[in-house]
């Protein structure tokens, strides 16, 4: 029984060390960390858009980048992770940031904000709750609206259970009242609604951007920057005089819903 253990232990090793090794030396990840070392946080350029058009081909690339010696490569590969809401990649993703939780010394960088895709992982709620805990309330916790947009996207209770929360206490304050008018009124516009292409996705989207304040819409520009390998998800950059976002579409039938939509800057 011994020496079965030491066969099967020294199996795992060998077996984990080539996985190890492939990756290191496969032909498409210098090229991808390449594209993630020039990423940058707003972008709006080329690297972007090959990363998320090649992504869910190339998932196993940017897995192994959450581990690059690059901090910079890092953050990027988890970025590009969460845009693309791929299955394999968002579960290598809240391994990876579960384990940052448990051994906190072992990586160098965490990357818990920005794009929370769909379905919404219990990762992403546990870690709210936490960051609420901390505080000691939601207004204090940074809670905003980057985890608003998934809250109203996701279908499921907690998601609108904690939605409720934070919009109750947001609504205690004076600044606070503003959120909560503003997601009101995103709520009554119906965000998980399907809408059609018309030959123009970037001017739909710019149609139904509900997440946009009425004075905004006209005077934001749309760009559409890549569609995934399979083309069930657009990446587009929205901007104005005032903010930028990155959007992620996802197919839904002959139409399109908004998968997530982020922030990138503010001014």
């Amino acid at each position: 029984m011994r020496k079965l253990q030491i066969t099967f232990t020294i199996f795992l090793v060998i077996s984990a060390t080539l996985i190890c090794f492939g990756q290191k030396n496969s032909k498409t990840y210098p090229e991808t960390r390449k594209l993630l070392a020039e990423l940058e946080e707003y972008s709006s350029t080329g690297s972007l858009a090959k990363l998320f058009q090649i992504g869910d081909e190339g998932i196993d690339d940017l897995i192994f980048a959450l581990d690059d010696e690059d901090e910079n490569v890092r953050l990027n590969s988890q970025r590009l992770i969460r845009y693309l809401g791929n299955a394999k990649g968002t579960n290598a993703l809240y391994i990876w940031l579960d384990d940052w939780l448990k051994n906190p010394q072992k990586k160098q960088f965490i990357a818990a904000s920005g794009a929370i895709p769909l379905p919404i992982n219990q990762w992403e709620f546990d870690f709210a709750e936490r960051k609420i805990k901390q505080s000691g309330d939601v207004l204090e916790s940074g809670l905003g609206m980057d985890n608003i947009y998934p809250l109203l996207l996701d279908d499921s209770t907690q998601a609108r259970e904690l939605l409720e929360k934070i919009v109750a206490e947001m609504g205690k304050g004076e600044y606070g009242k503003y959120w909560v008018d503003r997601t009101n009124l995103i709520i009554k516009n119906n965000p998980k609604k399907v809408f059609k292409e018309n030959g123009d996705l970037a001017k739909s989207v710019l149609e139904n951007a509900y997440f946009l304040h009425p004075n905004d819409a006209q005077k934001t520009s749309v760009k559409l920057l890549a569609y995934n390998g399979k083309k069930s998800k657009a990446l587009l950059f929205l901007g104005n005089f005032g903010a930028t976002w990155h959007v992620v579409l996802e197919k839904d039938g002959e139409g399109w819903k908004f998968f997530s939509i982020t922030q990138t800057s503010v001014s």
